[in-house]
């Protein structure tokens, strides 16, 4: 317990106790109404309490009350958007979607992406790497411009297959004189599931991947049949 005065007047409160929210607040506020009438009461009238403080004290306590009112408003507003944001992600459960990210899942022996590049590419390549940053495979591609798919077989620069999993890629776009331009390369998965971690939502796709619903960047619908994997 620790001793609080108001206007002079000393009253005891526990150290542990805070206002959160308006009930809290109006009990505090009686408390205060008794105090500021009990001194009025009894104050010596050759030397009157001075009418500011209490003035403060309930200018103060609006602006307390204003602030609590506030973040409940706030609070309320981010509870809607999570709820939203949730139901959009659980709408998307069995769809297939392109996100941003250098992280894809091969499964069944294949993984998909699709990348755009600018007019000034002159050739252009994905290279597919582990998760220990040993490089696998490295693919020469269509470097025309505009947007273009890409699916990868699974398979080393040797041939060897691979097992599902998560693999990292990089995009690498060279213009005429062997310089890198802009390019953009994003990963296609289907939706399996969602989760949240805290504040923030997440779809899976298959056991491993989970890509962020801030990451998403299109909806493809139901998974279609793949394209021949790039030779």
């Amino acid at each position: 317990m620790e001793t609080q005065s108001v206007n002079g007047v000393a009253f005891k409160q526990s150290s542990g106790s805070s206002i959160t929210g308006t009930d809290s607040l109006e009990e505090t506020f009686d408390t205060f109404l008794l105090l500021l009438t009990t001194q009025l009461q009894n104050q010596d009238p050759l030397d009157p309490l001075d009418t500011n403080q209490f003035t403060e004290q309930l200018v103060n306590f609006t602006s307390v009350e204003q602030q609590i009112k506030s973040n409940q408003l706030l609070e309320e507003m981010l509870a809607g958007q999570k709820n939203s944001g949730l139901a959009t992600a659980i709408s998307l459960i069995g769809n297939s979607i392109e996100y941003a990210g250098n992280v894809v899942a091969l499964n069944g022996g294949s993984a998909g992406m699709k990348y755009i590049l600018p007019a000034s590419a002159n050739t252009a390549t994905i290279e597919i790497y582990d998760t220990s940053g040993n490089l696998l495979r490295s693919v020469p591609v269509e470097a025309s411009s505009g947007q273009h798919d890409f699916t990868w077989d699974g398979k080393t620069d040797d041939g060897t297959a691979v097992a599902d999993g998560l693999y990292a890629f990089r995009l690498v776009a060279l213009d005429n004189e062997g310089t890198e331009v802009d390019s953009a390369i994003n990963p296609i998965a289907t939706v399996t599931g969602v989760e949240t971690v805290g504040d923030e939502i997440l779809l899976r796709s298959g056991n491993d991947l989970l890509i962020p619903l801030s990451d998403l960047r299109s909806v493809h619908g139901q998974p279609q049949p793949q394209e021949q994997p790039q030779a």
